[in-house]
């Protein structure tokens, strides 16, 4: 480090009118300490926002109250003069040249390599994890995040889907897929999109909660079966249903006939039983007689013509005769298709066989009824449960992804990462030299650490740049000083000092302008 010391830039004077609470200030030569003194509230801690400003450009709200425009002039051991004027309506003016007065190529490039907006401010990193234990752990851990956001560490989404791939696997890929990434900044630093990331996931996974919220309500609503479902399909335990119904509709139906049949025969026997009539050879012979004397009466009535009326009267009774035979006979038809159609009921009823057991049936039935229902319940409440498992899970898939990306892949990016310091590590919360904590080395040690850090972090840059060096004890200061000293920095600090007089390497502030040195 210390044979490219010259290549780093010193600041070798420093002018600025109306920037914050400076009225006007002007240092020639800032030397290689330079402490700005006076009480609080007169303009030190603005000389260090003017220098930062120089570099990262001057704002409009920095304009001095009451003032149009603000000014910075700062004058760089690497032969370049920065000029940066900014008016109260934004307006800007920036100029940057060689001591010759040749325009610097690329400006803000050139700045950015001296003081990013990632500049590392040692004293106060090492001041976060000093001072009473309590609160200590959530100091430790700013000091710890103040230092990753300084080390430049990137990753490309290429890099990034790998890493899941390897570490996770191709499921969690396909998972990641369905997370909106496209506002996700690459060129951001690798832990931000890492918390950009996580933040995504979270809230997807926040839907995926409530999709596993819907399955498993549903699911409340899908009891399984008070009995044990069949092994049988709900299609086949359907076809059992059908065959057990028929079964015992086919059966009723078989005995409705029968009690049919028996209704017919009972009406018929009682048809035949309740007529008393002639034989059927006297019928049939009286039915030929009168015919016969019918016949004979109409021959009389064209032979005797003359016996016409005594003949018709003996027709006509004998017409009434006949009709009288033929209803006889005509019954007696009747009765004999009536006796056939009993023989023939009592051969159908004959062949019946043993009456059906409608009870055996009809439980059948319900039997199947009821391991049908059972099945489907079953099925019902198999199908909810299926659809919770898979939601759970997929919910767990995105709980595994926000893991990943709050914690694992943090830690592989700080593996990785190129650390400033030789025996620099950094733990979950905290950070270890040697295998010590930081906090628990002596203040002396840290400042030295830190201003090796700062060093490393910007290596073009030949200042530090320390607020309220009064905080720190004589030792401290030896030692920041003895630390900038080897690494060949600059140090710029201010005090709190009311009653401070101008020196040699002391600037003194009051009602933000420079107190010149009594003559």
């Amino acid at each position: 480090m210390s044979e490219n010391t010259h290549e780093r830039a010193r600041i070798l004077a420093l002018r600025a009118k109306n920037v914050k609470s400076i009225r006007e200030v002007a240092i020639d030569d800032v030397g290689d300490l330079r402490e700005i003194r006076g009480d609080a509230g007169q303009g030190k801690s603005s000389i260090l926002e003017t220098i930062e400003a120089a570099f990262r450009g001057l704002d409009p709200d920095m304009v001095r109250r009451g003032q149009d425009a603000a000014e910075i002039e700062l004058v760089l051991s690497s032969d370049t003069r920065i000029k940066r004027i900014v008016s109260g309506d934004g307006s800007k003016k920036t100029s940057m040249v060689t001591h010759r007065g040749r325009p610097v190529l690329k400006p803000e490039e050139f700045l950015k390599t001296i003081c990013d907006a990632s500049a590392f401010r040692p004293i106060e990193w090492v001041k976060l994890g000093g001072g009473d234990a309590r609160g200590r752990t959530e100091r430790t851990r700013l000091q710890r995040d103040r230092l990753l956001q300084a080390l430049q560490m990137s990753i490309t989404e290429e890099e990034l889907v790998e890493s899941v791939r390897t570490t996770l696997g191709p499921d969690f890929m396909e998972a990641l897929a369905e997370v909106d990434l496209n506002e996700i900044e690459f060129t951001q630093h690798a832990l931000t999109v890492c918390a950009s990331i996580h933040k995504a996931c979270y809230r997807y996974r926040a839907e995926q909660n409530k999709v596993v919220d819907k399955a498993e309500a549903y699911l409340s609503t899908c009891p399984p079966p008070d009995r044990a479902a069949p092994q049988e399909i709900a299609e086949e335990l359907e076809k059992r249903l059908e065959a057990s119904t028929r079964a015992l509709h086919t059966a009723e139906a078989m005995s409705k006939g029968r009690e049919e049949l028996i209704g017919r025969r009972t009406a018929l026997k009682r048809t035949i039983d309740s007529k008393v009539l002639p034989e059927r050879v006297k019928a049939e012979k009286t039915l030929e007689h009168y015919r016969k004397a019918y016949g004979d009466a109409q021959s009389e009535i064209v032979r005797l013509e003359a016996l016409l009326d005594q003949a018709r009267a003996v027709a006509e009774e004998a017409r009434k005769k006949a009709n009288e035979a033929a209803a006889i006979v005509s019954e007696l038809d009747d009765q004999d298709a009536r006796i056939r159609d009993l023989e023939q009921l009592d051969a159908e009823l004959a062949k019946g066989g043993a009456v059906a057991d409608f009870e055996s049936l009809r439980v059948d039935v319900e039997r199947a009824k009821g391991d049908l229902q059972a099945r489907r319940l079953q099925d019902s409440h198999d199908q909810a449960a299926e659809s919770a498992i898979a939601a759970r899970e997929r919910a767990e898939t995105f709980t595994r992804l926000v893991e990943f990306f709050k914690d694992d892949l943090p830690k592989l990016i700080i593996k990785k990462a190129q650390l400033p310091v030789e025996g620099l590590t950094i733990d979950d919360d905290q950070i270890l030299i040697n295998g010590v904590p930081l906090h628990q080395l002596g203040t002396s040690e840290q400042i030295k650490v830190g201003v090796l850090i700062a060093a490393s972090l910007n290596p073009n840059s030949g200042f530090v740049l320390v607020d309220g060096a009064e905080s720190m004890g004589r030792a401290d200061r030896l030692a920041l000083a003895d630390a900038a000293r080897v690494l060949g920095l600059q140090l710029i600090m201010t005090f709190v000092d009311p009653d401070a007089v101008p020196a040699e390497n002391v600037t003194v502030m009051r009602d933000g302008l420079a107190v010149e040195p009594a003559a």
